[in-house]
């Protein structure tokens, strides 16, 4: 096997592990906060709002992802469109947390919390190194 060859089929591997772990993140996410009908504390969306920004590109990927599942999840269709009203603007995709659904808000914020702590805990580790 050539060595372009190689790293296309390790590339593909890592993407078919990172799909997987990302199912079984949104899976779990959407698992427990399924029953959640309260709206999301302010303190929480001002979070949300300042750690995006803060993500790596992981983070970003991995966010679009969660966004993208749990639109086909509840509307069971695939379109090219971005959803709840979520627009491609110069500085990037603009979105109001406003336009998605209750339990998605929970989901993020759980999420940006979780990935926001990875990170804080990936540096740290990399500093006493």
């Amino acid at each position: 096997m050539a060595a372009n060859e190689l790293k296309n089929t390790l590339t593909h591997i890592q993407s078919l592990g990172s799909l997987r772990s990302n199912m079984e993140l949104f899976s779990s996410l959407y698992d427990n906060t399924k029953h959640v009908t309260s709206l999301l504390e302010e303190d929480k969306k001002r979070y949300i709002i300042q750690t995006i920004p803060q993500l790596d590109e992981r983070g970003h990927e991995i966010l679009f992802f969660l966004i993208r599942m749990f639109h086909i999840q509840q509307s069971r269709e695939i379109t090219f469109q971005l959803p709840f009203d979520t627009v491609v603007g110069k500085e990037g995709i603009e979105c109001d947390l406003e336009n998605f659904p209750r339990q998605l808000q929970h989901m993020i914020y759980l999420f940006t919390s979780m990935h926001d702590n990875y990170i804080r805990s990936e540096k740290s580790r990399i500093q006493t190194i």
